[in-house]
């Protein structure tokens, strides 16, 4: 795929603290506006970004595919990327993994990258003699990265009991995987992140063109620089007067690892209407030139005709950079209240068109989360979704 567009979903931008990390879901144009017809996608590929105007494009150095009905895996065992272009030093190794199983209700995402003085440099634009931009569609040299993820476009719907009346839904889900960023010299920068999205709405909303007004959505994101900045952040977002639905984790976070139960909690729903639910995982690794900033790479500045413009010198990034959550995350059980919060679970049965399987239904309310539930950043959402649509 020479010279391709980077994948822009299922991950939006925003920062957390002073750590860059993926934002709210599904980027909901990426999913089939014809949700009814339910698919799962995997995709693996280690990218450079490409002197491109308007949006930061790659050449996609390595890629993997698989798209089905059922079961996928799109996994590159080893990618040996060619030397940087600018200096034709050093030598980097990358691998990814993502697969879905819908009998076992797993899904599983990784990505490494593992650089041997892989030289880095500042990005140089040219200009004609009259000061206009040229875009060479060449690759730039000041950033690598290895993305892998795995994307469930699917739909459910409630049989219940005679006189059981579904309110909401709860999905439970169990996370385990580890972060690795090692430390980078000289300002460059490593980034290893995960992301979990979702979106469910009435059948054909997600993916439409009202899915950002009238469906619930959001997702959970952590992620790990080389400098040691870690961020764990939950966020989820509500049709027009809704409430969102909660997004809470019950477990083990620490700067490098989660392990523990994600609950999407409380979600409308009626028995006998299906309901869209589209869904990702996925992991991603890169490296930085200290004159690019992950998420926001500057188009670039020549030191020749702009004072401003600091022209810094070459480095070499060395170590690991991995995103490991191959260890998979697993639809763990559902759990369904009636208006008066009663729990009516073992009077409903939950069916995916997929044939995704949880395991047994959850009746026992999920233990208080560890993490606090940060719900601010519905603004930013809006406006990354704003500028988003202005730039295509």
């Amino acid at each position: 795929m020479p010279n391709a567009r980077r994948p822009r979903s299922p991950m939006r931008r925003a920062a957390l603290g002073s750590v860059a990390a993926p934002l709210a879901v599904m980027a909901l144009a990426a999913v089939p506006s014809a949700a009814r017809a339910q698919s799962s996608f995997s995709y693996s590929y280690v990218y450079q970004y490409a002197d491109q105007p308007n949006q930061y494009q790659s050449n996609s150095i390595c890629f993997a595919s698989d798209a089905t009905t059922g079961a996928v895996a799109a996994n590159i065992a080893s990618c040996n990327v060619l030397p940087n272009p600018a200096s034709g030093l050093g030598s980097a190794v990358a691998t990814t993994v993502s697969s879905y199983d819908p009998a076992a209700g797993t899904f599983k995402s990784g990505a490494s990258l593992h650089a041997t003085n892989y030289t880095l440099s500042q990005f140089v634009p040219q200009y004609d003699a009259n000061g206009d931009r040229i875009y060479t569609g060449a690759s730039r040299p000041d950033a690598l990265g290895v993305y892998s993820a795995v994307l469930l476009s699917d739909y459910y719907s409630l049989n219940a009991a005679p006189g059981a009346m579904p309110a909401t839904i709860s999905f439970f889900l169990d996370i385990n995987g580890t972060l690795q960023a090692d430390a980078q010299p000289n300002g460059a920068s490593s980034y290893a992140g995960n992301f979990v999205n979702f979106c469910t709405a009435a059948l054909g909303i997600c993916g439409g063109p009202t899915a950002s007004t009238d469906a619930f959505y959001g997702g959970s994101y952590m992620s790990l620089t080389g400098d040691g900045q870690s961020g764990f952040l939950q966020q989820s977002f509500a049709p027009a007067g809704g409430t969102p639905a909660s997004i809470s984790f019950a477990g083990a976070v620490s700067a490098t690892s989660v392990n523990g139960r994600l609950t999407l909690a409380d979600i409308p729903i009626v028995a006998g209407s299906p309901f869209d639910f589209v869904f990702a995982f996925g992991t991603e690794a890169s490296v930085y030139h200290p004159s690019a900033h992950r998420g926001n790479i500057p188009v670039g500045c020549d030191p020749a005709t702009d004072p401003s413009c600091t022209l810094l010198d070459p480095v070499d990034v060395n170590g690991t950079v991995d995103a490991d959550f191959t260890h998979t995350l697993t639809f763990s059980g559902y759990r369904v209240l009636d208006a008066n919060g009663n729990d009516i679970t073992s009077q409903v049965q939950l069916t995916f068109a997929s044939g995704l399987t949880p395991n047994a239904p959850v009746t026992a309310t999920p233990e208080p989360a560890t993490i606090a539930l940060l719900g601010a950043g519905l603004a930013a959402l809006g406006g990354v979704a704003r500028r988003r649509r202005r730039q295509g």
